[in-house]
């Protein structure tokens, strides 16, 4: 299984402060935030029901006690990406309202 915070046996730099807090916490408090972070979710309803023959409940949406860390050259790539698409979607919703030539 893929672990983002380790590269050859080692924690990445950019991770390194997270990784050390996290370790200097009890697993116990650890435990016990998670579970009251999926209470709240619970309780104001971050869930979602998959539909089938067998399970109508509701789940909780997936998710992880300590953030994504972004290094900077991560960043840069990141950011470039959204401003592409960002441009991309702009013509595209542009063109629909104006000229249409995307829908002829």
């Amino acid at each position: 299984m893929f672990n983002e915070t380790v590269s050859n046996s080692k924690i990445r730099k950019h991770y390194s402060k997270i990784m050390d807090w996290a370790r200097s916490l009890p697993e116990s408090t650890i435990i016990k935030r998670k579970t009251e972070a999926e209470d709240l979710f619970k309780k104001i309803g971050i869930t979602f029901s998959v539909y089938n023959n067998f399970d109508t409940s509701e789940r909780l949406i997936p998710f992880d006690m300590f953030p994504r860390v972004i290094s900077s050259l991560e960043w840069i790539k990141i950011s470039k990406g959204i401003i592409q698409r960002s441009l991309a979607l702009n013509a595209f919703i542009h063109d629909v309202y104006h000229s249409a030539e995307i829908i002829k």
